[in-house]
């Protein structure tokens, strides 16, 4: 019983880690398997200054995770999910949005008039935003100045100490 194990085995409060910590899956991941016991800290990777286009964040759920609004309150509620990539997209098509004045801001000065716009939402968008909130805090920040002096460590040990490949002795 998995309830009993998260009672009976202690997780640590925190774990520090790199980038890969930072996504919404592997968050959702460590709180699966420490029954929430144990807070990552960790940057959340900005997917927001890939683009100067609005982004996922810049649109609005709906609470039962259906349908999405625009940054200009238009709502769709086209819907395919693709769950190898761990979310949902959701589909404007052009003719919702041919009038609307964000446009250039939305998909593009140069973007197709007929063209759809799809937005991605992933399945993890809460864990994302609670670890956004999360490294607002003085714990967090703590944890990460601590977490980058341990990587300058990390750093020399194996780029000027041969330590990345370890040799080993004994059975296999």
């Amino acid at each position: 019983n998995l309830a009993l194990h998260h009672r009976l085995v202690r997780h640590p409060d925190f774990v520090a880690g790199d980038m890969k910590y930072g996504y919404g899956k592997t968050r959702h991941q460590v709180a699966e398997v420490t029954g929430g016991q144990t807070q990552i800290i960790a940057l959340v990777p900005d997917t927001d200054k890939r683009t100067d286009l609005y982004g996922p964040r810049d649109f609005t759920l709906s609470d039962d995770g259906l349908s999405l609004t625009c940054p200009h309150q238009k709502t769709t509620t086209r819907r395919y999910e693709t769950a190898d990539k761990g979310g949902a997209d959701f589909r404007f098509p052009a003719k919702l949005c041919r009038e609307c004045p964000l446009w250039d801001k939305c998909r593009g000065a140069d973007s197709q008039k007929s063209a759809p716009r799809n937005v991605f939402i992933s399945f993890y968008r809460a864990e994302v935003a609670a670890a956004q909130e999360f490294n607002r805090t003085d714990t967090a920040k703590q944890g990460l100045k601590a977490r980058m002096n341990i990587e300058r460590h990390i750093f020399c040990l194996t780029h000027f100490y041969g330590a990345r490949y370890a040799q080993s002795y004994g059975q296999e």
